[in-house]
């Protein structure tokens, strides 16, 4: 799997996913989300973000690219961050079916039109 981790995910991620050899890029600060969708379409990555904008305002076209969103307080940001690594099996497998997987905090209550939700506490 190839990564491209948007600028509010904490970037121990990064190393972390790095370190079991995952191809992993940064988003730029301040790319818009258009341009972070077209990225991850054109490299064939799987975008990880803590942003709700990549559930719900998704264009048609770019329905297709795989995304993660990690919806923590950010109190528990490095236990989402823990879950996401000791989960990617799972993540692998979801994706056969889906395009979107939303990690939640089970604190976080959210209703989402397709995907898969994983929680963690």
């Amino acid at each position: 799997m190839r990564f491209l981790l948007d600028e509010n995910v904490p970037r121990r991620l990064k190393i972390l996913l790095e370190n079991r050899g995952y191809d992993v890029a940064v988003v730029f600060p301040g790319e818009s989300n258009s341009s972070i969708l077209m990225k991850c379409l054109k490299e064939r990555r799987i975008l990880i973000t803590m942003d709700r904008d990549f559930i719900f305002h998704i264009p048609k076209h770019m329905e297709c690219v795989k995304r993660i969103v990690i919806l923590a307080p950010s109190r528990k940001w490095l236990d989402a961050v823990a879950f996401v690594l000791k989960s990617l099996d799972l993540i692998k497998e979801a994706f056969k079916i889906t395009n979107l997987i939303v990690i939640k905090h089970r604190s976080i209550t959210i209703m989402i039109p397709q995907g898969f939700v994983i929680e963690f506490e």
